[in-house]
């Protein structure tokens, strides 16, 4: 069957997907989520921690990010919809990006984990009932728009990796993201807490230099 070039991965995109599929799939063996979603015990702390990780995620992410034109970053955004889920618990610093390659590179897989939350949605029929996205507007996305916004960011990522300098921050940016989303989900106070401890040795070693 033919492909519409529209729709086609760009080049960008296939070397990401071959460089994370090992961590990608080890995230998604690992986190188990459907059964944690389906489960109202577990529902609220799995959330809880999908906040953990995307509104911190924003904040590092927006300052270079929000000024790229047709990238939309505040309107594909779903931090928005997690505020409520937080309390008064401080959150875990997010990775800051030294360049807006490595951020794009963060951003590619916060852009994934909305395609894949579509599905999850998909599968909380059963819960929720069929053609609602009360219960999981977080899932759901852009719902229709779902797909023209992933292939705008896939034109836009590709455009910014202009040499293999540039196409390496992009890649280890985003393997470096899938890492820290295992742990954010897993157990975000301890990811955090291995984060902080990981810059005050940085600190010490510099202090030594």
């Amino acid at each position: 069957m033919d492909v519409s070039p529209s729709l086609q991965p760009s080049r960008a995109a296939t070397r990401l997907r071959a460089a994370t599929e090992t961590l990608h799939r080890r995230v998604e063996a690992s986190l188990d989520i459907m059964p944690r979603l389906a489960d109202p015990a577990l529902r609220p702390a799995l959330i809880r921690r999908y906040a953990a990780f995307h509104i911190p995620a924003d904040a590092s992410l927006a300052p270079h990010l929000e000024g790229v034109p047709g990238l939309d970053f505040r309107g594909r955004s779903r931090a928005p919809l997690l505020g409520r889920f937080v309390g008064g618990r401080p959150l875990p610093a997010f990775p800051v990006p030294a360049s807006r390659a490595e951020a794009l590179g963060m951003l590619y897989v916060l852009e994934g984990s909305t395609l894949g939350g579509r599905e999850l949605a998909k599968r909380l029929d059963h819960l929720f009932g069929p053609g609602t996205i009360a219960g999981r507007r977080f899932f759901s996305g852009r719902a229709a728009d779902t797909g023209r916004a992933w292939r705008a960011f896939l034109d836009r990522l590709e455009r910014a990796e202009i040499d293999a300098a540039t196409s390496a921050e992009v890649i280890a940016a985003a393997q470096e993201t899938f890492a820290a989303f295992e742990q954010w989900v897993e157990d975000w106070e301890g990811a955090d807490a291995q984060r902080q401890g990981l810059a005050r040795r940085a600190d010490d070693d510099r202090e030594r230099l």
